[in-house]
């Protein structure tokens, strides 16, 4: 997420468990259905630790929205993780991945080859209805 741009409700949580857990958040997508973070964290149980605190802000951040008061779960699977190292080809990938994603949940019924294209510089000037 970029410095300069105000914050989504589904950011603001992870924003203040970031700062208690001294991680690093490089990219930020969500993508509709799921969110994408590419994060730095020098510690296994601060990584886990902040991985709780953003799930259980978001889910009762939308449960209180939609107006659920039932004890059912949120989340239909675990968190998916990946190592990656801090530089070098597979973080430059994920990168790349997550600004993809990024690009897709921003806009309705786009392919992913618009997307790349998008993203790639392809098309020229973003359409109209992408909000970026």
């Amino acid at each position: 997420m970029r410095h300069c741009e105000a914050p989504t409700r589904v950011q603001k949580p992870q924003w203040k468990a970031r700062r208690i857990q001294l991680v690093h958040v490089h990219r930020f997508a969500n993508a509709g259905n799921h969110l994408h973070f590419l994060v730095e964290c020098r510690e296994q149980e601060r990584f886990q630790n902040f991985l709780r605190a953003v799930s259980g802000a978001i889910a009762l951040l939308v449960k209180i929205e939609e107006g659920q008061t039932r004890r059912k779960g949120f989340w239909l699977q675990r968190p998916w993780t990946r190592l990656v190292a801090a530089s070098g080809r597979a973080f430059t990938a994920v990168w790349r991945y997550v600004d993809l994603n990024e690009i897709e949940g921003s806009a309705w019924s786009i392919t992913r080859l618009e997307a790349r294209a998008i993203q790639y510089g392809d098309l020229g000037l973003p359409r109209p209805w992408l909000k970026m």
